[in-house]
């Protein structure tokens, strides 16, 4: 007994390889590398119809009226062209120039200064965009909606609309291209009378289904004060998936669409 009892007190004492074995330390990730513009890019016309693909319409929420006097500017009309409020980009820029005009763009705290225009290539965003300004009263009456042909814009063009794409630009901030990629969003200097197509939608919120988007659509992250008025309206994401609830299907959402369309394409109407 003194054998085995001993025989057991060594083994007890005899480190376990099973357990005492280290488990081989994983090599820590390697940081993103830093964002800085590609000097690669053009920012032509060219490369955003490669990245459109066969979805060559991008879409304008039409801006009719400047928030202060902003100097050689008109306001938007579906038959005439957009231009941006604070001018002609530079003939010659450098990238990093650019990617801090693009940054303030997409800021919006100087939309009056800005040498873009937006587009989107979400026609739904537009709609949320739409009933935004309207539900927060920075737009009074109805909203107009233009589509715009990529093909015949001019040769100047910023893709912001993915995650890549903003990078690439070189948008350091991660809330500026977290906002430009849910505004699926492209930058001109202007859209030229050819690329409007004459197809306009219209969010209005005195029509049946113009109250229903505008009203009746509510984002769960809405906020409000204590007196009901909005502090901000909610995100796009949040504001689609209750027009998703309301409107399932991809054809009852195409119908909406439909519905909010009072000009087809080149109608001169």
């Amino acid at each position: 007994s003194s054998s085995s009892s001993s025989s057991l007190s060594s083994s007890s004492s005899r480190p376990n390889s099973a357990t005492s074995t280290q488990q081989p330390t994983q090599p820590l990730p390697l940081p993103p590398p830093p964002i800085s513009p590609d000097e690669s890019l053009e920012h032509s016309k060219s490369e955003l119809l490669a990245a459109c693909g066969s979805n060559l319409m991008l879409y304008r929420v039409l801006a009719t009226a400047p928030r202060q006097e902003a100097e050689n500017w008109s306001p938007d009309t579906p038959n005439s062209s957009c231009s941006s409020r604070g001018g002609a980009l530079p003939q010659v820029w450098s990238h990093a120039e650019l990617c801090r005009k693009v940054e303030s763009h997409i800021e919006g705290s100087d939309v009056d200064a800005s040498c873009f225009v937006s587009l989107s290539r979400s026609l739904l965003w537009c709609v949320f965009f739409a009933a935004c300004a309207i539900k927060t009263k920075k737009a009074y009456g109805p909203q107009l909606i233009a589509e715009v042909c990529a093909s015949d814009l001019g040769d100047f063009a910023v893709n912001c609309s993915t995650e890549e794409a903003s990078r690439m630009c070189g948008i350091k901030s991660a809330e500026f291209r977290k906002k430009a990629v849910c505004a699926s969003e492209v930058l001109v200097t202007s859209v030229p009378e050819a690329a409007l197509t004459r197809r306009v939608l219209c969010v209005d919120p005195h029509s049946e289904l113009g109250r229903t988007i505008v009203h009746g659509i509510i984002p769960n992250d809405q906020e409000r004060d204590d007196s009901g008025s909005i502090i901000s309206f909610g995100s796009f994401a949040e504001w689609f998936k209750q027009f998703e609830g309301k409107y399932p299907l991809l054809v009852e959402q195409q119908a909406v669409l439909a519905q909010l369309q009072v000009r087809a394409a080149n109608s001169a109407a």
